[in-house]
């Protein structure tokens, strides 16, 4: 894997969709997705894993709410890629 997206996610399903979707228009796929949700109370879950065919290399992580920078930072041990980009 070239690039890691690393999505930080707290109670925000509807912009997790249209970031997935967004993604899906994509020339190059030489990266991976790993989304963590963040002790969110509206779970992103349904929506990640409709897109699973879209995207090989996606993967949901939930945690405990911790806050911002601990998802962030769980995101960056998480991924693969040789270029981390944290949106």
């Amino acid at each position: 894997m070239r690039y890691s997206f690393v999505i930080p996610v707290y109670n925000r399903p509807d912009e997790v969709r249209e970031l997935l979707e967004s993604l899906t228009h994509q020339e190059l796929f030489d990266f991976e997705i790993v989304i963590i949700e963040d002790g969110s109370s509206v779970s992103s879950e349904a929506i990640v894993e409709s897109y699973r065919g879209s995207f090989p290399a996606l993967r949901y992580i939930a945690v405990p709410n911790g806050g911002p920078s601990r998802a962030r930072n769980l995101g960056a041990r998480e991924a693969t890629g040789e270029y981390l980009i944290i949106l």
